[in-house]
C-alpha cells in the first residue's frame, strides 16, 4: 500500500507479509518514507500488476517501486498533465499540453522495459480530453481543439489513434467527432457517442462495424445530456444518457442489436454482467430493477 501521509511525505507499507496490525499507522513500521517530495501530490495509482506505483504532482511525475520504496524512474520532463500505463507491454504514455499553446499536445511513449527510454513522440494540434489503451500498440485519444465544430447536444472532439510503434505510420489523422469513445477488450474496435448517434469502429478501418440511433427520453434537454459507458466484456455495451433523469440503452457489441431500454430511473449501476437502477432515492420503499444480460 502507498499512501501520502501528510503534504510532502510518501509512506509504503507491506500489509501481505507484516500483517493487519500495520492498519494502525501509529504503531506500525513502514517499508519505507519519503519526505520532503513536492506538497501538491495529486495522483497516487498503482500499475494493473502491482510492479509500480506512480506518483502525479502537478507539474511532474515519478514511478516508485512499492516493494522498496524506491524511485526507479523521473522526474520526467516536460510539465505533465496526465499518464496512462499498460503493464503488458511496460509502456507508459505521458500527456503534456503545452502551455505557450492551449491549443496543442504533447504525447510521449516511455518504456519500462528499457530503464523508461523514450519511443516515440507526437505534436498533436489541439487539447487532448481523454486517452486509454487499445490494444497493445495503440492509443485510443480524444481531442478537443478551437476550430472543429459542435454537436446538438455539447461540445465534442476528435477521436484519434495514436501508434506506439516506430515502425507505423505517424500521421494521425481525425476519425470522427465523438462525445465519449471507449475502447473495446479486444483490442481492435472501439465504441464512438456523438449526439444520439453510438457506433463501433475498427482498427485501419473508417467505416462502422455498425451505427446506431440512440433514443432519448421526452424530458431529456439535449443541450444537458451526459454521457457513460459500460462494457461488459465482449458481449455487450451499456451507454447511459443523462440529465435528471437517465436513459440506459443496452446494445450487443457485435451486431449494435438493442436488447434492453429503460428510462426515467435516477442512478444506474453496472456490474459485471449485472445491470441495476434505482428508480426513487428520496423514498425508504426505494424499489430497483436488475437485469442479468448473458
Amino acid at each position: 500500500m502507498a499512501l501520502i501521509h501528510e503534504p510532502g511525505q510518501l509512506q509504503f507499507w507491506n500489509l501481505t507479509e507484516s500483517g493487519p496490525e500495520l492498519i494502525h499507522m501509529s504503531t506500525g513500521q513502514a517499508v519505507a518514507e519519503h519526505n520532503n517530495l513536492p506538497k501538491s501530490a495529486c495522483r497516487l495509482m498503482f500499475s494493473d500488476d502491482g510492479s509500480f506505483c506512480f506518483l502525479k504532482t502537478d507539474e511532474q511525475l515519478t514511478v516508485w517501486d512499492p516493494s522498496t520504496g524506491k524511485k526507479v524512474a523521473g522526474p520526467f520532463p516536460h510539465r505533465l498533465d496526465d499518464f496512462v500505463y499498460q503493464s503488458e507491454t511496460g509502456q507508459l504514455a505521458t500527456v503534456d499540453r503545452l502551455r505557450s499553446d492551449n491549443d496543442s499536445t504533447t504525447i510521449t511513449f516511455h518504456s519500462a522495459k528499457d530503464h523508461w527510454a523514450t519511443l516515440r513522440e507526437f505534436n498533436i494540434p489541439g487539447r487532448l480530453e481523454s486517452a486509454q489503451w487499445l490494444g497493445d500498440q495503440h492509443l485510443l485519444a480524444t481531442i478537443k481543439s478551437s476550430t472543429q465544430t459542435q454537436t446538438d447536444s455539447q461540445s465534442a472532439a476528435w477521436a484519434v489513434i495514436v501508434p506506439t510503434a516506430a515502425d507505423q505510420p505517424g500521421d494521425l489523422k481525425p476519425i470522427r467527432e465523438v462525445i465519449l469513445a471507449v475502447a473495446v477488450a479486444d483490442g481492435k474496435r472501439w465504441i464512438g457517442i456523438n449526439g444520439h448517434t453510438v457506433f463501433c469502429l475498427s482498427l485501419g478501418n473508417p467505416e462502422p462495424l455498425w451505427e446506431k440511433r440512440l433514443e432519448t427520453w421526452e424530458r431529456q434537454d439535449p443541450a444537458e445530456i451526459q454521457y457513460q459507458a459500460w462494457l461488459n466484456d465482449l458481449a455487450w455495451v451499456a451507454i447511459e444518457q443523462r440529465t435528471q433523469l437517465g436513459v440506459l440503452t443496452v446494445l450487443d457489441l457485435n451486431t449494435g442489436v438493442e436488447v434492453l431500454r429503460t428510462t426515467g430511473y435516477v442512478k444506474a449501476f453496472v456490474e459485471g454482467s449485472s445491470i441495476a437502477e434505482s428508480y426513487n432515492v428520496h423514498r425508504d420503499n426505494m424499489r430497483s430493477w436488475v437485469n442479468t444480460a448473458e
